[in-house]
Order: C-alpha cells, then sequence, then structure tokens
C-alpha cells in the first residue's frame, strides 16, 4: 500500500509518520498507580489496521458511525484513526455522560457500533435496550477502581482485537472531504448539537502549532481534557501527532494530579485546560516540582 507524498487525511497521516518515523513516542498517557503507557507512530499504524479489519469485518464500512466512550487512554487514538482508514464515522461521548445524553448521542448520530471502557459500561447498559441499531459493542478492560472485576460474555473484548495478530486493509478511504467525527458540544447552553468534521479539518488543525502557537521540537503538550473535547483534539492530539512533539494526556478524573510528573521537569510546556472557556498557556517548567 503506498503512502502518498502528501497526506489527505489522518489514516495516510499516521502511515506516513509510522514510515518514517516508526520508533518516534507521539503520545503519553498517565496511569494511576501504573507505568504511563506510550505510544509510537509505529504501535498507531499498526493497532489501528488491526481494529480497522476488526470493525470492517464487523460491517462498519464508508459513511457508517460508532462511538467511543471512555477517559484518556491509547485505545481511544487508536479507535479514532480506523476511521479515518475505513471512511467510517467516530463519535467520542464524555464517558461522564449518564441516561439521557447518552441515549440521544448515539441514537442522534445513529451509531452502529461503541467501543467503551468497562467503568462506563453501565451506562450504557441503562440505555442499551433503546438503541435497536446498536449492535456491535467492543468492552475495554482497565482494571481501573470502579471497573468491572470480571469479563462480560455479552460483548466483545476490545483488549484482545488489538492484542491480536498483525491485520491490514487492503484499501483505505483517501478523500480529504470524507467525513471523520462528530462531535457534540456540552449542551450547556442548549441541547447538545453535533458538529461534523472530516479529514481536511482534521490535519488542518496541525496549523495550530506551527503557525500560531509555535510548538517546537523541544516542546512538550499536555492536556488534563477529555480526548471527546474539541480542545484536546486540536491543541495537543493533532500538534503531537502532526510536528512529532510528545503528548502527556492525564486521566480526566485525575488532571490536576499530574504536575509533578516527571515527564514535565525541565521542559517548556503547553497546556490546554477548560475553566469554562478555552484558555491555553505557555510556561517554562521548573527543573524540579
Amino acid at each position: 500500500m503506498t503512502t502518498p507524498a502528501t497526506p489527505q487525511t489522518l489514516g495516510q497521516l499516521i502511515q506516513s509518520k509510522a514510515e518514517r518515523f516508526p520508533d518516534a513516542v507521539v503520545l503519553r498517557f498517565v496511569q494511576v498507580g501504573r507505568p504511563d503507557e506510550v505510544v509510537t507512530y509505529e504501535m498507531l499504524a499498526t493497532k489501528a489496521q488491526k481494529l480497522a479489519v476488526t470493525l470492517h469485518h464487523r460491517g462498519l464500512t464508508r459513511g457508517t458511525t460508532f462511538a467511543v466512550m471512555m477517559r484518556n487512554h491509547p485505545e481511544f487514538v487508536y479507535a479514532l484513526v480506523p476511521a479515518s482508514l475505513l471512511g467510517a464515522i467516530c463519535v467520542p461521548i464524555d464517558p461522564r455522560a449518564r441516561g439521557e445524553a447518552v441515549r440521544a448521542q448515539l441514537a442522534h448520530a445513529e451509531c452502529r457500533g461503541l467501543l467503551v471502557a468497562d467503568y462506563a459500561l453501565p451506562q450504557v447498559q441503562a440505555v442499551l435496550s433503546q438503541l435497536p441499531d446498536m449492535h456491535i459493542v467492543y468492552v475495554l478492560y482497565t482494571g481501573e477502581e470502579g471497573a468491572l472485576q470480571e469479563t462480560c460474555e455479552s460483548w466483545d473484548c476490545l483488549n484482545a482485537c488489538l492484542e491480536g495478530p498483525d491485520e491490514h486493509l487492503s484499501q483505505i478511504v483517501s478523500e480529504a472531504s470524507q467525513a471523520l467525527e462528530i462531535m457534540y458540544t456540552s449542551g450547556s447552553t442548549g441541547s447538545p448539537r453535533g458538529v461534523l468534521l472530516d479529514n481536511r479539518r482534521m490535519l488542518e488543525f496541525r496549523a495550530l502549532g506551527k503557525l500560531i502557537f509555535g510548538y517546537r521540537p523541544d516542546d512538550r503538550l499536555y492536556t488534563g481534557l477529555s480526548l471527546a473535547h474539541g480542545n484536546a483534539q486540536a491543541v495537543t492530539l493533532m500538534g503531537a501527532l502532526g510536528q512529532g512533539i510528545e503528548a502527556l494526556h492525564a486521566p480526566i478524573h485525575q488532571a490536576t494530579s499530574v504536575g509533578h510528573h516527571p515527564y514535565l521537569w525541565g521542559h517548556s510546556l503547553f497546556f490546554a485546560w477548560w475553566y469554562g472557556h478555552g484558555h491555553l498557556q505557555r510556561t517554562r517548567a521548573p527543573q524540579r516540582w
């Protein structure tokens, strides 16, 4: 499969980076009480292809929608890239959502599939009977506090899928205009509204780091926002994936506790944060916190 010199989609971008910089670490996820999880371009490309093949076999093809409901885990990004490869549409849902908020977003986006973390599964189970078109559910088992203590035989295991044999799509979607995500607003000013983003817009976010924020190779990006939030994707995730700058993603519920993380020592940092509005600041981290 030949990767074009100028990537037109998120999937092509990751494939291109994996071919050129396979071992470059671009994402780091804080795991409370456990070692961080790091993601290289090669890991991202390989796992995205595995998941894309699996979802394709389950009937998720161009134009179909599936949701991702989890905190900041590598698996969130592993799920976003296959949407680009398949031409499917990813619908990020805040894992703190409950009841009608969950049902309404899944129904409105006409989601046929869902990738959900074990700690968010009870919210999904509460509304699943009201979603007749939801045929595909993969559960990410995290072992986190408050999560399921045993596997559920009713749904497929996302962990097993990602750890399985390497597989590759024979053909990937290459149109920049292909829809990639439906991101819902928070609903703080009324009913949540879905915003449709295509691959072109996602790749354009790379320019924010270069032209607006002036990211440098020795910068470290950090966010405590959910990856279901547009700010986290535009400012941090695509800054990392586009420029090869490492980004630290904190768990949503532990975002304020990672300031002492050794990864942050001695680097110029960019913080993406949310105080009722988008706020970005640059600061020089001290040698020790």
